[in-house]
């Protein structure tokens, strides 16, 4: 694998940690039952505003590995999520 593979796949492989996801979704859960103040929900808008460059990051990452590879992205991915720790926050 190259250097090049190696840094698409931290970024692919990237998520928060689990104290973070623990404390998302507890947010998650508390704003289903409007139960957050203003500033809780402004945390929440920022989580949930990291998580999609997260998930932008990750999708660009995955083109640029399977162009590499030259395999089909659904492939590339399908691989990928064999090989890797599940994240619950997408």
């Amino acid at each position: 694998m190259s250097p090049q593979e190696a840094q698409l796949l931290e970024v692919i492989e990237s998520h928060i940690c689990e104290e973070e996801q623990v404390h998302l979704n507890t947010l998650r859960d508390r704003c289903e039952w409007g139960e957050l103040s203003e500033a809780e929900y402004q945390e929440l808008i920022c989580y949930e505003d990291l998580l999609e460059e997260k998930r932008v990051k990750r999708l660009e990452a995955l083109i640029q590995l399977a162009q590499i590879r030259n395999i089909d992205l659904i492939r590339l991915n399908q691989q990928i999520q064999l090989t890797s720790q599940p994240s619950h926050a997408v």
